[in-house]
C-alpha cells in the first residue's frame, strides 16, 4: 500500500469515526444500554436514546422522540461501521507491522510506553510524542529508504 493510500485510507476512517462520534453513541454507553436491553423487555434496537451533548434543554419531548426514532435507525448501521473500522484499522496495524523490524517494533512499542507513563503523570502529551514519530521522513534510522 502506497503512502497517499494509506493517507486516504486514514482520511476516511476518521470521517467514519467523526460521523459515530457526531451522533452521539459511544461504546460504552451502548454496551451499557444493550446488557439493559437484554434484562428489561424493550427489544435491542432502543439502546441508541442519549441525546446528542446540549440537546435535552433546548428540545420538546415531540423532537425527542423523532431523534430517538433517527438514532434507531442509525444505530445498527453506525455500530457496523464501528466494526468495519475495528477490522480495518487491525488490518493496517498487521500491514505495517510487516514492515517493520522486531527490533523496530520493540523500540516503538518502549517510545510508546514513555508517551503512555508521561501522560499519566500529567507531565507530556501522548500525542505529541506519537505526532513526532508518524512524521514522513525519507529515510529510516538505519539510512535505509522506506519506500
Amino acid at each position: 500500500m502506497s503512502f497517499r493510500t494509506s493517507i486516504q485510507v486514514c482520511f476516511a476512517l476518521g470521517t467514519i469515526a467523526a460521523v459515530a462520534f457526531a451522533v452521539g453513541q459511544s461504546d460504552a454507553v451502548a454496551a451499557q444500554k444493550s446488557s439493559k436491553a437484554a434484562k428489561s423487555e424493550r427489544p435491542v434496537a432502543k439502546r441508541a436514546t442519549r441525546l446528542p451533548a446540549y440537546f435535552a434543554s433546548v428540545i420538546d419531548d415531540k423532537q425527542r422522540a423523532k431523534i430517538q426514532a433517527v438514532q434507531e435507525e442509525f444505530g445498527p448501521k453506525i455500530q457496523q461501521l464501528r466494526d468495519d473500522l475495528k477490522e480495518l484499522t487491525d488490518k493496517q496495524e498487521s500491514a505495517i507491522n510487516k514492515l517493520i523490524t522486531p527490533k523496530q517494533r520493540q523500540q516503538i512499542e518502549k517510545l510508546r510506553s514513555e508517551a503512555r507513563a508521561r501522560l499519566a503523570a500529567g507531565t507530556g502529551s501522548a500525542a505529541d510524542s506519537e505526532e513526532m514519530e508518524d512524521e514522513p521522513s525519507t529515510k529510516s534510522k538505519s539510512g535505509d529508504s522506506e519506500e
